[in-house]
């Protein structure tokens, strides 16, 4: 018998943790991995990568944490939008380990793990505990062990589908529409003193929203071209603080009147130069 990691080590943690292929639970449920009553393995339910619900450039399973974080916090689970706001975060500590390097991204994921991070969703802007880990009321968590769990990355695969760059304004919680809107009804305005046609980004599927400018055909791993890149981004986050700092301090939510659906599908419009 010709031995690899296929079958010594990497099958037998999966059998370790999720049982035997004939004793496991055919679907996944919140708490340990149980067939006829007993707990498969020691508890874990076994999915296939390929039944994982992410994109192979994802780290995060996001429909499962999205589910966690709807289920451990009493206040998300009363507006669940908010996950939307941890997830944003969490994305971007993974998205930050590049620059900011391997060992304090870690720092920062583990302290997100350990409930030792907090957001403002308590009452009047009370931050509370976030919590990813159920470690009191161990079965209201999900056990899940996989394997070849590859992320695609690297100049070969980008995470990102395109080749591009962008300056943005994000606008995140739960009056994001309305602000969203609000600076929409001052487009034609906002985009004569900008000199150039943004990218109004409604994200209708979710909470937040975003305008943008895009600069494209560009690598951004491309170290060459990176003076280039950060003198653009750099132009455009001046132009952007300059442009809107105003009118996001005079946002008010309660000025927006949802009267009828408003289009920004269409493509940005012309500014003369």
């Amino acid at each position: 018998m010709k031995f690899n990691e296929s079958n010594t080590v990497e099958a037998h943690l999966r059998d370790l943790l999720g049982g035997a292929a004939s004793a496991r639970p055919a679907q996944l449920s919140i708490g340990f991995a149980r067939t006829g009553g007993r707990i498969a393995g020691l508890g874990w339910h076994y999915v296939a990568p390929a039944d994982l619900p992410r994109q192979p450039q994802e780290v995060l399973v996001e429909p499962h944490l999205r589910d966690a974080l709807i289920r451990l916090n009493p206040d998300i689970a009363a507006n669940p939008g908010r996950a939307d706001d941890v997830l944003y975060r969490l994305r971007a500590i993974v998205m930050g380990a590049r620059s900011d390097g391997l060992v304090k991204a870690n720092e920062e994921f583990a302290a997100w793990l350990l409930g030792e991070r907090s957001m403002p969703f308590g009452a009047n802007g009370e931050h509370v505990t976030i919590r990813l880990i159920d470690f009191d009321e161990i079965e209201k968590n999900s056990f899940v062990v996989t394997q070849q769990f590859t992320i695609r990355a690297g100049k070969a695969e980008m995470i990102r589908p395109k080749r591009q760059i962008r300056t943005e304004l994000y606008i995140a919680g739960d009056q994001a529409k309305a602000f969203f809107h609000l600076l929409h009804e001052q487009r034609q305005a906002i985009e004569q003193e900008l000199g150039y046609p943004l990218e109004w980004e409604e994200l209708p599927t979710r909470r937040d929203c975003r305008i943008s400018v895009y600069m494209t055909n560009v690598d951004p791993e491309e170290e060459r071209d990176w003076p280039r890149q950060h003198q653009w981004l750099t132009s455009k986050i001046n132009d952007f603080h300059r442009v809107f700092l105003a009118r996001v301090r005079d946002l008010d939510a309660e000025d927006w009147k949802q009267d009828g659906v408003v289009d920004v599908s269409a493509g940005p419009s012309q500014v003369e130069g």
